[in-house]
């Protein structure tokens, strides 16, 4: 996940930036009073409106994010819609930026709004969910997989995609079926670069695996003191946990080493196919955890593969099954009270989805039964 554009938060510990950052958006509110945002979902409405949140200029251009939630909805509006009207989604650009998230959960708000697709970091998550829960918003992230956006007990925040927890088990259990004794792991300097290294390590460790490096930020100055030091660590693969810009760089850097070790890659804005053209001669022996193989036979992977000429990444499968969960959360309890859909998600038991047969997990406050594949890239 990228890093969040925060200038002057860098400089303060993470709980005192979240209560600075309330304390301006408070401000902010109070400034704005007396300017009313249209109601998108009163009974005078002809639509039922949901939000969606995320950074445009980030995944408009390196996926079709957008164009899997918007299939999501012409889906359901030819199956009925919401509550017996068409459902529309209001798009809003967070530009991976904490405030500009929190201000947009306050218009979501002001507009009636109860129900969000969003956000896509880590980062932006961990200080915009307070927003909606207080708001009584459901907020379901289809790209936030870093373990401490769900630190606190919530009500109305759920995620749908699997948790780092998830990731780190299944590649730290492939290492052992691999025969590996130890690895390296890089990852990004943010939430879910820094909450994957800390899982994996955890469990690798459970597994009598070493980890013998654990390090972010490599760079045309330190790229060769750390290449060489991992070629004479002889360690048995490397784990890398960030973005797609920062792991192509990375690998890059790895193999023009000459270190041909594998490598685990996991992020939900990968798209295989793009990653496989883009990193060609780079990728033998690379390997990418992400959604399962029973998402072969689904209509959207085939109407995406067709329309793209790719498979979708993990958090474009998770917007289209985010959509499809909502509305038939509002249209099985007949409402748009956030009390009701929330209650709802949280008694899924066996519920099929693109995305697994999903049971909510109280005690972790996790989807449970999503799919989960391994796929080797390039040759062995």
């Amino acid at each position: 996940m990228a890093v969040i554009s925060k200038p002057f938060l860098c400089v303060l510990p993470r709980i005192q930036a979240r209560i600075l950052l309330a304390i301006v958006l408070l401000v902010l509110a109070g400034c704005g009073r007396g300017k009313s945002e249209e109601s998108h979902n009163g009974p005078e409405a002809d639509v039922v409106s949901i939000g969606a949140a995320y950074p445009m200029a980030v995944l408009d251009k390196s996926s079709y994010y957008r164009w899997a939630l918007e299939t999501a909805a012409e889906e359901v509006n030819k199956n009925g819609g919401v509550l017996g009207k068409p459902l529309s989604i209001v798009f809003r650009d967070d530009k991976n930026d904490a405030r500009t998230a929190m201000q947009i959960a306050e218009t979501f708000h002001n507009m009636g709004i109860t129900a969000v697709i969003g956000h896509w970091s880590s980062d932006v998550c961990y200080y915009v969910e307070d927003i909606y829960e207080e708001r009584g918003i459901v907020m379901i992230t289809p790209g936030a997989n870093g373990r401490l956006v769900f630190e606190q007990e919530f009500q109305n925040i759920f995620r749908i995609i699997p948790d780092d927890n998830v990731y780190a088990r299944a590649m730290a259990e492939y290492a052992v079926l691999q025969g590996f004794r130890s690895m390296v792991i890089y990852y990004s300097e943010n939430t879910y670069g820094s909450s994957m290294a800390m899982a994996m390590e955890r469990e690798l460790a459970q597994r009598g695996i070493m980890v013998l490096d654990r390090i972010s930020g490599i760079s045309p100055v330190n790229a060769s003191t750390v290449m060489r030091r991992w070629r004479a660590f002889g360690c048995d693969g490397v784990i890398a946990a960030a973005d797609v810009s920062v792991t192509t760089d990375v690998l890059t850097r790895i193999r023009d080493a000459g270190i041909m070790l594998p490598v685990f890659l996991t992020s939900s804005s990968f798209r295989r196919r793009s990653f496989e053209e883009t990193m060609a001669g780079y990728i033998d022996r690379v390997y990418m955890f992400e959604h399962g193989s029973d998402l072969s036979g689904s209509d959207f992977v085939k109407n995406y593969s067709e329309t793209w000429n790719d498979y979708p990444s993990v958090c474009e499968i998770a917007a289209y099954a985010a959509v499809h969960l909502l509305v038939y959360a509002m249209n099985t309890c007949r409402t748009l009270d956030s009390r009701y859909i929330s209650a709802w998600l949280k008694n899924i038991n066996r519920y099929p989805t693109i995305t697994g047969i999903l049971s909510y997990n109280r005690q972790t406050q996790e989807f449970d039964g999503q799919y989960l594949q391994v796929k080797q890239l390039g040759r062995q």
